[in-house]
């Protein structure tokens, strides 16, 4: 195996703004405005080599199972450069876009390989936004749930949340480069753009939320309704993105440092806070403010249980409070 050290990443502080409650004045509500601590974000190691591919695990991906059984039969590897992404949710949009590439386009880079000349292995029942993305980038891919017999790519990162401390250097390959030159647009979609959600983690009070947004300037989208190449041309042309957290954001990864996005506020679901996009956004040289939406009595118990993961609620709707975004379009002094 070859050893490639993945190098840490400082963060550096942030906002953080609170959903108004009398946790803050037992007189008069307010929201809470707080600063979130600068923190090193740790590497790790991604080794690689030429060889047999290893049989892979059936794995989880959200809720649902992408390959329900695990391995089944045998097929000879399709390709001299083979990957086999079956593992760590490769069906997840954000997942495979900001982890599952990047260590692709990186290992292609150290090892001298073509991406057009690569084969990604994926479930047979990935969705087909994930083999749009992977065709938008000149990979073939090959969809199966068989064990692979024979050479290929075989690799692995160490933590494999150890990626996103220096992923951003991995999609700036001259390959990734002329890709996202290239990307035209089916509409245009305007300089301030507001990211929302269906179905799950959505604002309970999404057509206040969308109208407040629109005075502002803001046109609402579903990201999902769009093409990957849509997608992603959106971080490289909008100014300011409003956005509710969700795999919706993962083409942040991919905006132009120094390009036209400046601003991303980012509303955060109380029952699913993380800093994944925080990261990211200092990563690409984007300012980040966070507002966190209203808690829920249940929350409270769940959030105070050490010994437990706090998952439970991390797909429950919220309440957007508009005060709370008053004041982070007042820190990112936009009008």
């Amino acid at each position: 195996m070859t050893d490639f050290s993945i190098p840490s990443f400082r963060l550096e502080p942030s906002w953080l703004i609170t959903a108004s409650s009398y946790l803050i004045d037992r007189i008069k509500p307010d929201c809470a405005r707080i600063e979130l601590p600068g923190e090193e974000v740790p590497g790790g190691r991604l080794t690689y080599k030429r060889g047999p591919l290893p049989v892979q695990s059936p794995q989880r991906s959200g809720l649902l199972r992408v390959w329900k059984n695990g391995p089944s039969g045998t097929e000879p590897v399709p390709h001299a450069n083979t990957f086999d992404l079956r593992h760590h949710s490769p069906s997840n949009w954000a997942h495979f876009l900001n982890n599952h590439l990047p260590i692709v386009f990186k290992i292609c880079e150290l090892m001298a390989l073509d991406p057009v000349d690569t084969c990604l292995v994926l479930p047979q029942r990935t969705p087909s936004y994930i083999t749009k993305a992977a065709e938008l980038f000149g990979f073939k891919f090959h969809l199966t749930d068989a064990s692979l017999i024979g050479d290929g790519i075989d690799f692995k990162a160490e933590p494999w949340i150890g990626v996103r401390a220096d992923r951003q250097n991995w999609v700036k390959s001259l390959h990734v480069q002329d890709v996202l030159t290239a990307l035209t647009p089916t509409a245009n979609y305007g300089s301030r753009i507001f990211l929302s959600r269906r179905d799950t983690r959505c604002a309970t009070n999404a057509s206040e939320l969308e109208l407040y947004l629109s005075g502002k300037g803001f046109r609402t989208i579903f990201p999902e309704e769009l093409s990957p190449a849509d997608q992603i041309f959106i971080f490289r042309e909008a100014e300011i993105i409003v956005a509710i957290h969700g795999a919706g954001l993962a083409p942040l990864l991919y905006a132009q440092p120094g390009g036209a996005l400046t601003q991303l506020i980012e509303i955060l679901h109380a029952g699913h806070m993380t800093d994944v996009y925080r990261v990211m956004a200092q990563q690409v040289g984007v300012s980040w403010i966070g507002v966190q939406g209203r808690l829920k009595p249940e929350y409270i118990r769940d959030a105070y249980a050490f010994e437990n993961p706090f998952k439970t609620h991390s797909l429950d709707n919220f309440h957007v409070d508009l005060r709370a975004l008053d004041i982070a379009f007042e820190h990112a002094n936009v009008c």
